[in-house]
């Protein structure tokens, strides 16, 4: 099932919308994801920005949020580590989309890390989009 919904992200070229009542946010499909213990964009993944990117430049009126997870149960010592890495995987991505794409830092919000219900979302970077005047 797992694998299933990865491919389904993969392959899905439409956004994914909420589920959330009065919310016209949506997520991307355009997950990027992290080896353990880095914050360093893999090549592969950086394709997935390029899509990010392309989505900004073509909908000027949205705000892009880029949201990171800590681990779920944190514990000392690997708790600091895990938190920086995820803090750490959001400002590269939104440093890509500014240097890289000259994307407007002022439509791009970094809210403080989820904490992730499940290990396998600490390693991930994901997208919603909301529109500039609903994203106060």
């Amino acid at each position: 099932y797992r694998l299933s919904l990865i491919l389904f992200m993969f392959m899905c070229s439409e956004a994914i919308y909420c589920q959330e009542e009065n919310d016209d946010s949506f997520f991307l499909p355009d997950t990027v994801f992290f080896r353990i213990n880095s914050s360093v964009i893999d090549s592969a993944e950086r394709k997935k920005i390029d899509l990010v990117a392309n989505y900004l430049k073509e909908h000027p009126n949205v705000m892009l949020e880029i949201i990171a997870y800590d681990p779920p149960k944190p514990k000392e010592p690997m708790a600091t580590s895990s938190i920086r890495f995820s803090r750490g995987r959001q400002g590269n991505v939104m440093k890509m989309l500014i240097h890289k794409y000259d994307a407007d830092e002022d439509r791009i919000i970094l809210p403080k890390p989820t904490r992730a219900s499940d290990g396998d979302f600490i390693r991930c970077i994901i997208f919603r989009i909301r529109n500039k005047d609903s994203a106060g």
